[in-house]
C-alpha cells in the first residue's frame, strides 16, 4: 500500500477481500526505452480530437466488459491513442482512427460521424441458435485501480450472480456524442460463453501500428504524448468516480480542454506537475493531490526527496498576516516568533500565494491557504533564501536563511504540552496527534477522575475511534459512508452503497467537562471524530472550522511517475445536509493573535481550559 493512502482517512472498516485480479495479457506492447517528444500547442481540431479520444477511452476502459479490455495495458493505449488522433482532419477520419485504436479491445464498438445511422453488430444480438449465454457487465463500487485501497472494488459481474436487479441486454446500447463531430455506440453488457465474452478475440499482443508507440519506450514527463495521456487518464477517472461534482459546481469539460492545452506546452516535469495540480484544484477536494513518486517500475530516475530543503522557520496566517510561529536555532537571533513575513526572494508573500493557491486543492479557503503556505518553505536543499520580515516594533529586517532542514524537524513543531499533561488544576490535556495507545491507557484512571479533559484535534489522531467510548453512555454511530456505485459512464444511474459502524461505551467513563480543540488541520479521520462528538454531544468543540473533507482516499498512478489522489466516497452530515466544504463548526470560536504568538501563548488552548473549568460558556 502506498504511504499517502495510509495518511488519508482510514475511517471505514475494510470489507471482504478484493476479487482476484484478472490475468494480465496486454493487447499492446509495453514501453521500455526513452523518447522525448517536444512541446507544442494543442488547439482547434487537434484539441477536439483528443477530447473525443478521452471520452471514449474512459467509457471503454471502465464500462465495456470484454475480456480484451480487462486484459489491456491502458497506459499504452492512452499514450498511443492521444498521439494517433491528434492529426485527424475531419470527423470521418477521427471516427476511423478511434475505431482502429479500440477495435482490439472493443470489437463491438461503433464510432461514426454524428448523425449517421449505425446498425448493431451481430455479436450483441440474441443468439439465433438458442444457446445459453451469460450477460456480463462492469460494476464499480468507487473504482479499484490496483493501488491497495481495498474499500473500493471493480468487478465484472454476470446476470447469474449480480446483486443488482437487472443487467441491460447487450443490444440496449446508448448512442453517445464524443465531441469532434463523432458519436459512438458502445455496449455496456456482452454475452459470454464458457470461453469468455463474445466475440472471442485474440490473446496475443497486437503489433503497434505504423508510426505508433515503439515496443521499447519508457514513460517520461518530458514526452508530450505521455503528458497528454496523463490528463486523459486522470480527468477521465475523476469524471466518472469523483462523488462531489454536484456540490463543487466545477465546469469539468472546460477543465479537460485547459489541462490538455497546458500539458501539451509544458516545458519540463515541473511544468507538467503544475498543470496537473491546477486540474486537481478544480475538484475543491482537501485530499486531492498530485504526488511525485520517487521511482517508477521502468524508466528514467526521478528526483529524490533528498534534493529538497526547508527554511529554518515555520509560519502561518494570523489576523490576515503571514506570521513566524517557530524559529530553528540555525536561523539566528534576527528572526523571532511573531515577526511578519513580507517577502521571500524579493517576491511579496501575496504574490507567492497567487502562484501556489491555484495549484492547491481544498474544500475550504482555510485549508487551501494552509497547504499553499507550506510551499513557501520549500526549495532546493541548502539553497539560501532572502526573507524580508517586520519586527514587532515595525523595524524591517532581512535574513538570509538556508533551506537546510527536513520537512518535519522536531524543533519547528508547534509548541504544545506533553501528549498527556495537567494544564490546570484538575484539567487534563490529551494531544490526539501525538499520544500513543499505551500512554492513553496508562492515563485512563486520571482522565476518568479529572474535572475536565481537553482533547487536541488540531491535526490527525493516532488513537482508534474506540477511545470515544469513554465519553459515551450508549453506542455512538459513525457518519454514513456512501461509496458510489457506478455502472454507466458519465455518472448516469449513479447510486450509493451506504455503510456505517458504531462505537460501544467503554469503562472507565470520563465524568468531567469534555473539550475538543480543532482547526483547518483536522481533515478526514479527525473530522469523523468531531462529527461523532458534535452529533452525540460528547463535548464542546473549540477553535475554528475543520477542512470539510472526509472519506477514504483513492489513488491513480499515471505514466511518468505521478500519482493522483482524491476523496473517493461521499460523506454527509447526520441529517443528510452537505459536509464537503463545510466541515465541523466550533461551538466556541477561538483563534491565535499576533500578540499571542509573540508572547508564546496558545490562545486556543487557553479558551479550552476556560471551558473545561467552567469559566467560559
Amino acid at each position: 500500500m502506498l504511504p499517502w493512502v495510509l495518511l488519508a482517512c482510514g475511517n471505514v472498516p475494510p470489507p471482504e477481500p478484493m476479487p482476484a485480479p484478472l490475468p494480465f495479457s496486454p493487447v499492446a506492447l509495453p514501453r521500455a526505452a526513452p523518447r522525448v517528444d517536444p512541446s507544442r500547442p494543442l488547439a482547434g481540431r487537434a484539441l477536439e480530437n483528443v477530447v473525443a479520444f478521452t471520452q471514449l477511452y474512459m467509457a471503454v476502459r471502465f464500462f465495456h466488459p470484454s475480456d480484451e479490455a480487462a486484459r489491456a495495458d491502458w497506459n499504452v493505449i492512452a499514450v498511443d491513442g492521444a498521439k494517433r488522433v491528434e492529426g485527424a482532419t475531419s470527423a470521418e477520419e477521427l471516427a476511423q482512427t478511434l475505431g482502429d485504436i479500440f477495435a482490439p479491445v472493443a470489437p463491438t464498438l461503433r464510432v461514426f460521424p454524428s448523425g449517421l445511422r449505425q446498425d448493431l453488430p451481430e455479436a450483441i444480438l440474441p443468439p439465433k441458435d438458442g444457446a445459453k449465454l451469460k450477460i456480463v457487465a462492469w460494476r464499480h463500487d468507487g473504482v479499484d485501480l490496483r493501488m491497495g485501497v481495498p474499500v473500493y472494488k471493480s468487478v465484472r459481474m454476470s446476470d447469474a450472480d449480480s446483486p443488482f436487479p437487472r443487467l441491460a441486454l447487450p443490444r440496449e446500447v446508448d448512442e453517445v456524442e464524443l465531441g469532434g463531430g463523432v458519436s459512438c455506440k458502445l455496449p455496456r453488457t456482452l454475452y459470454a460463453d464458457e470461453r469468455g465474452t463474445l466475440p472471442h478475440g485474440s490473446a496475443a499482443p497486437a503489433e503497434p501500428p505504423p508510426g505508433g508507440i515503439p515496443p521499447t519506450l519508457v514513460y517520461s514527463l518530458m514526452d508530450r504524448e505521455t503528458r497528454l495521456a496523463d490528463v486523459v487518464m486522470a480527468w477521465g477517472v475523476l469524471s466518472h468516480f469523483y462523488p462531489y461534482f454536484d456540490v463543487v459546481e466545477t465546469d469539468w469539460p472546460a477543465v479537460l480542454r485547459k489541462s490538455l492545452s497546458d500539458a501539451a506546452t509544458a516545458l519540463d516535469e515541473q511544468g507538467m506537475v503544475a498543470a496537473m495540480e491546477r486540474m486537481i484544484t478544480q475538484l475543491h477536494d482537501g485530499q486531492g493531490r498530485v504526488v511525485r513518486m520517487l521511482k517508477q517500475p521502468a524508466g528514467p530516475p526521478l528526483p529524490e526527496a533528498s534534493t529538497r530543503g526547508f527554511l529554518p522557520l515555520n509560519f502561518t496566517w494570523v489576523e490576515g498576516q503571514l506570521v513566524v510561529t517557530n524559529v530553528h536555532p540555525s536561523a539566528g537571533a534576527e528572526v523571532r516568533p511573531g515577526d511578519v513575513v513580507l517577502a521571500i526572494d524579493n517576491k511579496p508573500v501575496d504574490a507567492w500565494m497567487a502562484v501556489f493557491e491555484p495549484r492547491t486543492s481544498g474544500a475550504t479557503p482555510a485549508w487551501r491557504r494552509r497547504v499553499a503556505t507550506a510551499s513557501l518553505r520549500v526549495g532546493k536543499k541548502d539553497e539560501v533564501a532572502t526573507v524580508r520580515l517586520k519586527h514587532e516594533t515595525g523595524e524591517p529586517v532581512t535574513a538570509r536563511l538556508a533551506r537546510s532542514l527536513g520537512a518535519e524537524d522536531r524543533l519547528l513543531q508547534e509548541k504544545r504540552p506533553e501528549p498527556v499533561a495537567e494544564v490546570a488544576p484538575g484539567v487534563s490535556y490529551v494531544d490526539l496527534e501525538r499520544v500513543t495507545p499505551t500512554q492513553f491507557d496508562a492515563a485512563l484512571p486520571t482522565l476518568a477522575k479529572a474535572r475536565g479533559v481537553i482533547f487536541d484535534l488540531r491535526g490527525e489522531p493516532k488513537l482508534d475511534f474506540e477511545a470515544l467510548g469513554h465519553l459515551a453512555s450508549k453506542p455512538i454511530a459513525s457518519p454514513l459512508w456512501k461509496i458510489p456505485r457506478v455502472v454507466r459512464p458519465n455518472s448516469q444511474g449513479f447510486t450509493f452503497d451506504e455503510t456505517r459502524w458504531y462505537v460501544e461505551p467503554k469503562a472507565p467513563r470520563f465524568g468531567g467537562r469534555i473539550v475538543f480543540l480543532t482547526d483547518e488541520r483536522a481533515v478526514g479521520q479527525a473530522e469523523t471524530w468531531l462529527s461523532m462528538v458534535e452529533h452525540d454531544k460528547l463535548g464542546k468543540i473549540v477553535g475554528s472550522s475543520t477542512a470539510g473533507t472526509n472519506g477514504v482516499v483513492n489513488t491513480l498512478a499515471v505514466p511518468g511517475g505521478l500519482v493522483i489522489t482524491w476523496t473517493g466516497m461521499r460523506v454527509e452530515r447526520y441529517d443528510g445536509t452537505r459536509f464537503h466544504g463545510v466541515g465541523v463548526q466550533p461551538a466556541i470560536p477561538a483563534a491565535r493573535t499576533v500578540k499571542g504568538v509573540r508572547e508564546g501563548r496558545d490562545e486556543v488552548l487557553e479558551v479550552g481550559i476556560g471551558v473545561a473549568t467552567g469559566k467560559v460558556k
